[in-house]
């Protein structure tokens, strides 16, 4: 069976520069900041509250354990509501929606992501992308088990959750065009079943050129060590 559904979201930042070719930015063997610390969400009577954190009630975003309170396929075009959470949440969690290069909290430095975690819990990473002129037509394509949630630079863009193992492409997310500098790409990982897992591709344009004629060829090795994962304007979800 094939489930298709779509996503949009008006998040664009344009770069004054030529487009060099697509590159890879990011891969599942890419270094990003990494949050272990979180717990299970759905023991957070705030957190598996549907009403505030489940599309107005018809979905939660973090069901109970073991799928006990359900596997939904739900998109979310509202990002989770941390206002209420518990004291063990929003204190491992730091401030990394508002200053991502120094979260605080139970956060690593730059380390490999694992590919699944405890069954049952949360996890979180940030991956952090430099450009001398920007990038051009950055397209994440992303599989997990069982949920996602992305924001950039802060910005909520995309979250979803599905039954299943976590497969290659599950959601092809494009963020468009990325200006020149730092950006931050924050996800956060959720589970409630057997297994959990995770696989991500980025790709884009690396500008090599901008006003004035000035020149810069990022290094491939660079761009994959500090991490980028770029999601909004739309997605698109397949299972078999």
């Amino acid at each position: 069976m094939m489930k298709l559904a779509f996503f949009s979201a008006a998040l664009a930042v344009t770069a004054m520069a030529m487009p060099a070719g697509a590159t890879v930015l990011v891969n599942s063997a890419t270094q990003g900041l990494y949050n272990s610390g979180l717990g299970d969400f759905a023991a957070d009577p705030w957190m598996n509250n549907a009403a505030v954190n489940g599309n107005g009630g018809a979905e939660r975003m973090f069901p109970g354990a073991n799928v006990s309170q359900g596997d939904p396929v739900a998109s979310f075009a509202s990002a989770p509501n941390f206002s209420g959470a518990g004291a063990g949440i929003t204190s491992a969690l730091g401030d990394w929606l508002t200053t991502p290069g120094a979260p605080g909290g139970s956060w690593t430095g730059l380390q490999a992501i694992p590919a699944s975690w405890t069954v049952n819990t949360e996890t979180a990473i940030i991956y952090v992308l430099n450009s001398s002129f920007g990038l051009d037509d950055v397209v994440a394509s992303i599989g997990v088990d069982n949920g996602v949630f992305v924001w950039l630079d802060g910005t909520y863009v995309f979250g979803a959750t599905a039954p299943g193992r976590a497969v290659a492409g599950e959601y092809i997310v494009g963020l468009g065009d990325l200006s020149a500098g730092t950006h931050y790409l924050q996800f956060l990982r959720a589970d409630h079943g057997g297994a959990a897992g995770w696989s991500l591709s980025v790709t884009g344009d690396v500008l090599t050129s901008g006003p004035g004629g000035a020149t810069d060829v990022p290094a491939p090795a660079t761009l994959a060590t500090l991490g980028a994962a770029l999601a909004g304007l739309g997605f698109a979800r397949r299972r078999r």
